[in-house]
């Protein structure tokens, strides 16, 4: 339990002020009684609550708002509840930070909530999954304005905001190339199913695949590149066509959603056994084909530690004036496999 000044006044049986003179190393303390203050204060190890001192001087709490989308492949659950264990841990200081936070599946969503919050009186916000220039623009606008923004999981170029935290999709590309050079035989055939080329980690991930394959003078021919648009039914058409079209396929990297659709088609085609599945995060789907032994890795990138990591660095923004040191804040990636889950 953190030690007050009270205490310490308590303990050396002098007044509160005799204490706080003594920590500002102010006049009128007696030699001896500065000496046993500054022993107290040694012994028990105390510092300063420099955060609950300056916060009275606010008028009002810190309000932060936090957008997520319902698109994250974790449960939207563990990122809200990993968001509060900060709360919680700014309380143990004295803080007191209101955090309402929202899910939003589109840019009109997305805008109608930051108009919201926004006639709340956030001091700042954390979003996840930027993708339409529409909330960019709206992003921007709010930065003009002196409100910080900070973007996580998903970033969008010529964005204004304090900086991100997220994922090196370009490296999370590259793994997965390598990890097809583990584990599929020389000259294998290999297909990349995306959700949509705009969305820029998977445009990103995808570009860090082809980079190791050229740069690794890799043997392995990417033959198909599809877009599922997201969802399981079209995932499910565009693997059916590519199996039937290429019959020693041996691999195929999903840089987005659709899973659920792709091992369904792989089954259907009898060719589950034979193709190798790498994907990215760890979705109820995701994690069924990996029990089944279709999906063989996963390129995790915890949002969970990202949503931690961006409320951190927005308090120390907006409370303490520390100014991100990096414009992009990576997360290390996790190797998942079945044996892991």
């Amino acid at each position: 339990m953190r030690i007050t000044q009270e205490e310490i006044a308590e303990i050396a049986e002098v007044s509160r002020g005799t204490v706080d003179r003594v920590l500002h190393n102010r006049p009128g303390v007696n030699k001896d009684v500065r000496l046993r203050v500054n022993n107290i204060i040694k012994a028990l190890d105390y510092t300063p609550n420099v955060a609950g001192q300056a916060l009275v001087c606010r008028k009002r709490n810190l309000f932060f708002g936090v957008m997520i989308s319902p698109n994250i492949q974790t449960s939207i659950e563990e990122v809200r509840r990993e968001v509060f264990i900060q709360v919680e841990e700014l309380r143990a200081w004295g803080i007191e930070l209101n955090i309402e936070v929202t899910t939003a599946s589109n840019a009109s969503e997305q805008l109608k909530q930051l108009d919201c919050l926004l006639k709340q009186g956030i001091d700042g916000i954390a979003i996840a999954q930027v993708f339409e220039k529409s909330v960019a623009e709206k992003l921007n606008e709010l930065m003009a304005n002196g409100i910080p923004v900070i973007t996580f999981y998903q970033d969008l170029d010529n964005i204004r905001r304090i900086c991100h935290v997220g994922q090196d999709d370009s490296k999370a590309g590259e793994i997965s190339s390598g990890l097809f050079d583990l584990i599929l035989p020389r000259n294998s055939k290999v297909a990349i199913i995306s959700d949509f080329s705009e969305f820029i980690c998977q445009k990103y991930r995808e570009e860090g695949f082809f980079r190791r394959l050229r740069s690794s003078g890799s043997s392995i021919t990417v033959v198909e590149s599809a877009e599922n648009l997201g969802q399981d039914l079209l995932s499910f058409k565009l693997v059916s066509e590519i199996c039937k079209k290429y019959p020693d396929l041996k691999g195929i990297y999903i840089t987005g959603t659709g899973a659920e659709g792709l091992g369904k088609a792989l089954k259907s085609s009898e060719m589950h056994s034979q193709v190798q599945v790498i994907s990215h995060e760890l979705s109820p789907s995701v994690i069924k084909l990996m029990e089944e032994g279709i999906v063989k890795f996963s390129i995790c990138h915890n949002p969970l530690r990202q949503g931690s990591m961006a409320i951190q660095l927005l308090f120390k923004f907006v409370f303490r004036k520390i100014k991100p040191v990096n414009e992009k804040y990576y997360v290390e990636p996790d190797i998942i496999t079945y044996e892991c889950l």
